[in-house]
């Protein structure tokens, strides 16, 4: 058998046609933002997960997101309320 001959009933491939070469050769994958849209977009503020411990070791998720990006007082603050409404500190 000839290496180019087509195998068991398969057609011979013909070249491809100029519209499909130049399908064929775009680059593949999500286009990105350009930069201008992208500094436009507003990150999320950041947050933390805080979480009471004497719950999690007794079965009990309790816990709370606290915005993170504010001054340290108001995050304990914060804290402590969360843990204020523990349900295994209620028992």
């Amino acid at each position: 058998m000839h290496p180019e001959q087509p195998l068991g009933g398969e057609q011979p491939l013909e070249p491809m046609s100029q519209p499909a070469q130049e399908v064929a050769e775009r680059p593949v994958g999500p286009l990105l933002p350009e930069p201008e849209q992208h500094e436009q977009q507003q990150a999320p503020p950041p947050r933390i997960w805080v979480a009471s411990l004497s719950d999690y070791n007794n079965g009990v998720l309790h816990g709370a997101w606290i915005e993170a990006a504010r001054e340290p007082e108001e995050i304990q603050a914060d804290i402590n309320t969360m843990l204020a409404a523990s349900p295994w500190t209620a028992q």
